[in-house]
């Protein structure tokens, strides 16, 4: 009975351990959605930069038709430059920012697979070193109570 119920225990643990894996994996993949969910905004952000940055190139050149000046060419060209450099300033700020989300993310899943998988083998091991206790415990109260039916028989 001591060993049925060492092994129930064990169980119960083996199981919380797995809801408690679980619930760690979900809590990543929440991480993760949200990752996309950031991701899928700068995108849609990235494409209304575009597009404010090719209304500006087309404006710039309706007003260099208009003006024909070689001096305000040269300055809305430079602005363009200015712009494009602008732009390419801010979407790797942005990459960096996913790519340290994405790493801080990966951090978190290793580290806590680790602690789970930890936390599982040791109390594993207790479970085991607890059923062995008791099916030796049983094992001796076995023999002596054969021994002393020896005794009376005797």
């Amino acid at each position: 009975q001591a060993v049925s119920s060492s092994a129930t225990n064990s169980a119960k643990q083996v199981t919380k351990l797995q809801q408690d894996l679980r619930d760690a994996l979900n809590k990543v993949s929440e991480t993760q959605r949200q990752m996309m969910t950031l991701r899928n905004e700068m995108a849609v952000a990235q494409a209304g930069s575009t597009q404010m940055l090719a209304a500006n190139r087309i404006h710039e050149s309706m007003s260099k038709i208009y003006h024909g000046s070689l001096g305000g060419s040269f300055n809305k060209w430079k602005k363009q430059t200015q712009l494009l450099a602008q732009e390419a300033a801010t979407q790797a700020m942005i990459d960096a920012a996913v790519d340290v989300a994405n790493a801080k993310s990966r951090e978190e899943l290793d580290r806590t697979c680790r602690s789970l998988t930890q936390k599982l083998n040791s109390d594993r091991d207790a479970a085991l070193k607890a059923a062995a206790a008791a099916a030796e415990e049983a094992r001796q109260a076995a023999v002596a109570a054969a021994e002393s039916n020896a005794d009376k028989g005797a």
